[in-house]
């Protein structure tokens, strides 16, 4: 589920996210798409992938970890070669991402010239984490580590001691009579935005391009094409109606005319050869 959270923490940022598999990994076919951040949630991963990783990150991507994450290799045998890419000691697997109940682990600290200043609860699952290289970013009300840094070649490597996407999924409004949004009614809303800022801090951190600027965070930018024309559905994660809103995307491909499906109306501008 982790994954899940932290695409709707990604997406709301304004970020495009695709999906890897262990195998895109290990066989490096990932190398030649030009990824900025690449997130690690699931604790089983194949040394030749970690392996890969570490020279994708040496070469300037910025890698986020989360508990648990590639402790062990495909046959779940441990295997510490993240630990020591991430500058951490070792770590055990956390296979539960979202409990229920939730129970609240404590305040995170943050005080990172990315991150700001703050100081957001955090609910389980969370661990103090061990620095064995690396630098605290943020800490736990007790002193201890709960986002490292390290600083690998010319990139990073980001490590959580809890699981960010999941933290800010909860900030949403939802039914809790059962626990999840009111997906027959409306979009999930209320979305916290310091929850946002922590869970995409590692796209931040790489600098990592987005497909569409837009002037509304929450805002989801989807690209539909057919031969009858291009689409550009819009979906307003937030809780109001938005009464001006423009978008850049440069990467629709030519076209002659722009009509909104709802009637509104669409000013087309161009700045720097780009609408």
């Amino acid at each position: 589920d982790e994954a899940r959270f932290q695409h709707y923490a990604l997406i709301h940022a304004g970020y495009s996210v695709d999906f890897l598999d262990e195998q895109a990994i290990a066989s490096n076919d990932f190398a030649a798409r030009g990824y900025q951040a690449i997130y690690v949630n699931g604790p089983n991963l194949p040394p030749a992938a970690v392996a890969n990783l570490a020279a994708w990150v040496n070469s300037g991507g910025v890698l986020a970890i989360t508990p648990g994450a590639a402790v062990a290799d495909q046959y779940d045998e441990p295997n510490g070669d993240m630990d020591l890419l991430a500058g951490l000691g070792a770590r055990v697997a956390v296979r539960v991402g979202s409990p229920q109940p939730l129970h609240p682990v404590g305040d995170c600290l943050l005080s990172d010239a990315l991150l700001g200043t703050n100081t957001i609860p955090v609910m389980t699952p969370g661990i103090r984490l061990d620095l064995a290289g690396a630098n605290a970013v943020a800490s736990w009300s007790d002193g201890g580590a709960a986002i490292a840094s390290r600083t690998v070649g010319a990139g990073r490597v980001l490590s959580y001691g809890f699981f960010p996407g999941y933290q800010y999924w909860i900030t949403s409004d939802r039914d809790n009579s059962v626990g999840v949004p009111f997906y027959s009614q409306r979009l999930p809303f209320g979305w916290g935005k310091a929850q946002r800022d922590m869970a995409a801090l590692p796209a931040r951190v790489a600098n990592a391009s987005r497909k569409h600027t837009s002037s509304h965070e929450l805002v989801e930018v989807c690209v539909l094409r057919s031969d009858a024309g291009i689409g550009l559905v819009l979906l307003n994660w937030g809780e109001a109606p938005i009464a001006n809103y423009s978008v850049s995307a440069p990467d629709v491909g030519e076209f002659t005319r722009v009509t909104a499906a709802t009637g509104a109306s669409v000013v087309v501008s161009e700045q720097d050869g780009v609408r």
